[in-house]
């Protein structure tokens, strides 16, 4: 069994694709940071698989200080081949600073690589991962309309997006890398809002599109909207703009907050998934 660094996006996405297409759902997070880094959106990363044999038993991704991302294909090994990665990582000094997937994978890698490291492993969030196919009949709706988000709105979501991060446990981006991304996401469309009467109120945002399939994901309310369906709306209007293009769409939940999945679950969403987000310190 031997860890092999991948050198490029492009061969990494030809030994992926079948498992990538086959899952296209499940692992909608890790194609859309591999297409990232072919779009040269990422300055660092690093691209790995296990093979034994000539055959491929696991792929990891990971862009610092991002989550480290993988797969894993040959589910009865996993603990030693996992044990082959956390070896690798260490010996050749690559510091994950958190994981992020299915279980039981991420809870083993995370113990393996915390003894290893000599750290402790802290959750920073349980999740669920959702996917809907259509939206439930008669569901009930909050006062309010959907817009797309335009550079007037660059200040305001800049400001919700930091804070989206610290809600969620994610790196906190700098005022700098914050103004750049959400300048990026409003150029290319991408951030929806809720405005009541004439104040915005949530946003959400597509991302990651694949062939059949798009996340939604930048879910915010502040809180002094909070509690009043803005959310639950805005994502069932945006979930319902997109499935015209998309066979379906996915999200990521905090299991921790039973209010957000619940109103995911009302509007059409089903879990498929159960994943981690750990981190070391």
């Amino acid at each position: 069994m031997l860890y092999r660094k991948i050198d490029s996006a492009n061969e990494m996405f030809q030994l992926a694709k079948d498992i990538l297409q086959k899952r296209e759902d499940l692992y909608s997070l890790f194609a859309g940071v591999l297409n990232g880094i072919q779009e040269g959106k990422y300055s660092e990363y690093h691209l790995g698989c296990i093979e034994e044999e000539g055959e491929i038993l696991a792929f990891f991704q990971m862009t610092p200080p991002h989550p480290l991302h993988m797969i894993i294909i040959e589910d009865s090994q996993n603990e030693k081949l996992l044990q082959t990665a956390v070896d690798y990582f260490v010996d050749h000094t690559w510091k994950v600073f958190s994981v992020i997937g299915e279980e039981p994978y991420v809870s083993t890698f995370a113990k393996l690589y915390a003894l290893k490291t000599k750290q402790e492993t802290t959750v920073l969030m349980e999740q669920g991962f959702y996917r809907i196919d259509h939206i439930e009949d008669n569901l009930v709706m909050a006062e309010g309309k959907l817009e797309v988000a335009t550079s007037e709105d660059q200040k305001l979501i800049e400001t919700w997006y930091t804070f989206f991060e610290q809600d969620t446990g994610l790196p906190v981006s700098s005022s700098e890398d914050a103004r750049n991304k959400v300048k990026l996401f409003i150029s290319n469309e991408e951030v929806f809002k809720w405005i009541v009467n004439g104040e915005t109120v949530a946003v959400a945002k597509k991302s990651r599109p694949s062939a059949n399939g798009i996340t939604v994901s930048f879910v915010f309310t502040p809180k002094k909207h909070r509690k009043k369906g803005y959310a639950r709306t805005l994502v069932a209007k945006v979930t319902e703009e997109l499935l015209r293009d998309y066979r379906f769409c996915v999200l990521f939940t905090d299991l921790s907050n039973p209010t957000s999945n619940k109103i995911y679950q009302e509007i059409g969403y089903r879990k498929i998934a159960d994943t981690r987000h750990l981190g070391f310190q």
